[in-house]
């Protein structure tokens, strides 16, 4: 009975530790994209590449809904 119950708590951990790990591979891909968009929007003179980036960046807030 005890070795069922340790069994159940080493499965709820095992799964904790894959969300964790998925969640660390999407913040680091969603911090790449904030940091270029960031970047177009506020540093670089070019109109084009600033109304790209802030494109980019109002869609990433938006519709990043995973």
């Amino acid at each position: 009975m005890g070795s069922s119950k340790n069994d159940a708590i080493l499965k709820h951990i095992e799964n904790y530790s894959k969300h964790i790990d998925e969640f660390r591979s999407q913040a680091n891909s969603q911090g790449i994209w904030l940091f270029i968009s960031t970047f177009g929007c506020w540093s670089i003179n070019i109109p084009l590449i600033q109304f790209i980036a802030a494109i980019l960046l109002f869609c990433l807030f938006i519709f990043n809904s995973k």
